[in-house]
């Protein structure tokens, strides 16, 4: 994944981040708003803008100019950081990529101005795009649906958090909404602006769905085994959130691993201190969670694989997708 996103980084960031400077700072031949300094902040904290190069790379894929999708990667990536915007007011999140958030930074009423600025700022460089209305209109259509899916999701995690027995089926369900639905919007709004067969698009939409739960996984095991430019290991932990270790924990452990995981989990986040996100890394140790998730991650990967083997044009998409995202 490294080696293949760094390489399209290079190649397409400058550029992404360039229409992202001049849509936020000119702001349309206007005087800098407010807003648009919050948001130029926010995506100046970095990011791998992942979901911006998924239109540039499925382009390329198909022998068109990638260039010319950078309006659609660039929408992308302010719905993005829309929902970043919102999800760390609500999980009281103060780090985000080693900056301080845009709630600390600029107070929580301030956030949510932002927030709801980027989510139409993204709707506004789609309608600026030079296509007939058509097309525009059924990419705003899917920018529509999925970003009202990631909001669903959020709103199911936070529900997720006080259920007493969530399993993983009921955490994929969730993933499939907060974490799945940009990627389909990165994915198949290409596929919409260059006039693709209503069945590539489908098949592209049904694999990503699986691979934006994949790319979920790989996130929940980086908060607890790696670092993801917050204050400290465990965030998710200490905010409450089920995971697809904890889900695993709750489906599958004994008792007395669910009820100590449960009073972790419902510890107010300034309480949790590093001794108890240990203490659930034991328990997901104990349960075996870690190992099922890898496995969880290799049974999407080949799902996702088989499920466009063969076809000329999607399978040459998800196999790119796949190593982006394992």
């Amino acid at each position: 994944m490294k080696d293949r996103l760094k390489e399209l980084q290079s190649r397409y960031q400058p550029g992404i981040d360039k229409f992202l400077r001049e849509f936020l700072g000119a702001d349309h031949g206007k005087k800098s708003s407010f807003c648009s300094e919050m948001s130029a902040y926010q995506l100046a904290t970095g990011g791998k803008r992942l979901r911006a190069l998924i239109p540039c790379l499925i382009y390329e894929i198909l022998g068109e100019t990638a260039e010319s999708a950078i309006p659609l990667g660039a929408a992308a990536e302010l719905f993005h950081n829309a929902t970043l915007v919102h999800d760390d007011l609500q999980d009281s999140d103060q780090m985000r990529r080693g900056h301080p958030t845009v709630w600390k930074r600029y107070g929580q009423a301030q956030a949510i101005n932002c927030g709801d600025a980027l989510f139409q700022y993204g709707c506004r460089a789609l309608l600026e795009m030079p296509m007939d209305s058509g097309r525009k209109l059924r990419i705003l259509d899917l920018a529509v649906q999925s970003t009202t899916k990631v909001i669903e999701g959020q709103a199911q995690e936070f529900l997720m958090k006080n259920e007493k027995h969530p399993d993983v089926q009921r955490y994929v369900s969730v993933a499939r909404g907060k974490t799945s639905a940009l990627f389909v919007f990165s994915a198949v709004a290409p596929l919409l602006a260059l006039g693709a067969a209503p069945s590539l698009r489908d098949l592209v939409e049904r694999a990503v769905i699986e691979l934006g739960v994949l790319f979920q996984i790989h996130d929940d095991l980086l908060d607890i085994y790696g670092h993801k430019g917050r204050e400290r290991s465990g965030t998710d932990l200490a905010e409450g959130k089920v995971s697809v270790l904890a889900a695993h924990v709750f489906e599958t452990g004994g008792h007395a691993d669910q009820k100590e995981l449960h009073g972790i989990l419902r510890l107010p986040r300034e309480e949790t201190t590093a001794a108890d996100v240990q203490r659930a890394i034991r328990i997901f140790e104990r349960c075996d969670s870690k190992h099922h998730a890898e496995n969880l991650i290799e049974s999407i990967r080949a799902r996702a694989l088989k499920s466009v083997a063969g076809h000329h044009e999607a399978a040459p998409i998800i196999d790119e997708l796949v190593a982006l995202f394992s």
